[in-house]
C-alpha cells in the first residue's frame, strides 16, 4: 500500500476474518483531503472504531470532490486470538481492489503510514 491515495468516491475498508472471541479489535485512521493531487485542502479528523463482526468496516470514507491521501492506519488486535484483516479500496460502482491481507496475532498492532511502511509490532 505505498503512498495510498483514494480517488473520488473510493473508500478504504477493512474486513476481519472472524468475530471477536473476547474483545473486538480496534482501528484508528488519519487522512488528508487534496485537490489535483497537490493542494492540501484540509486534514480530515481521525476516525476510530472497532471490528465487531465480519462485516466490512469503512475506516476512511469516500470524498466526492477530490483525492484522499491516507496518512495513517493502525489496527490493534485486542482479542485473545489471531485475526486476519483484509484491506481494500471500495467504490460502489466497481469491484473491490484488495490491497493486502495481514495476519495479526493477539496483542499485536498493524501500522501503515504514508511512506508506504507496513509493520506488525
Amino acid at each position: 500500500m505505498p503512498g495510498l491515495s483514494l480517488i473520488a468516491d473510493q473508500s478504504l475498508r477493512v474486513t476481519v476474518d472472524a468475530g471477536p472471541t473476547t474483545t473486538a479489535p480496534s482501528f484508528a485512521t488519519t487522512a488528508n483531503l487534496v485537490q489535483d493531487g497537490t493542494q492540501l485542502l484540509a486534514q480530515r479528523a481521525s476516525l476510530n472504531g472497532t471490528f465487531p463482526s465480519t462485516t466490512p468496516v469503512t475506516v476512511i470514507a469516500a470524498y466526492a470532490d477530490g483525492m484522499v491521501d491516507v496518512v495513517h492506519l493502525m489496527i490493534v488486535n485486542r482479542d485473545t486470538v489471531s485475526h486476519t484483516f483484509t484491506v481494500d479500496k471500495f467504490t460502489s460502482a466497481a469491484a473491490d481492489v484488495v490491497l493486502g491481507t495481514y495476519t495479526v496475532a493477539a496483542g499485536e498492532t498493524l501500522i501503515f503510514d504514508n511512506s508506504g511502511s507496513i509493520q506488525i509490532i
